[in-house]
């Protein structure tokens, strides 16, 4: 797989692992909690898999804008955002990037 694709495939992967990890912190119902857990599992998993690479400054700054739109798409389906779910998902992307050692 090419690097092009490899960084695509990270960024979503890193865009949907942020999506639940924010509707934990925004869930309103405690039954969907243990769901949305495994789906954080499961997207920490590929993310930890493709995030291994050579990846540049340019190519982080790539993968966080399209890992912020692929978590606000996800997102959208549930609730209307606001700016500070905007500041919640780049909080949280950060983290996540972090936590994999990409920045």
């Amino acid at each position: 797989m090419g690097k092009k694709a490899s960084l695509n495939k990270l960024s979503v992967y890193i865009g949907l692992y942020a999506a639940h990890r924010v509707l934990i912190r925004l869930a309103n119902e405690n039954e969907s909690v243990p769901h949305l857990e495994r789906e954080v599992d499961n997207y920490e998993r590929f993310a930890i898999k493709s995030s291994k690479g050579n990846w540049n400054e340019d190519d982080l700054e790539l993968i966080k804008e399209i890992a912020v739109k692929r978590c606000c798409e996800k997102l959208e389906h549930y609730q209307k955002l606001d700016d500070a779910n905007y500041r919640l998902i780049e909080e949280t992307i950060a983290e996540i990037m972090k936590e994999l050692e990409l920045i």
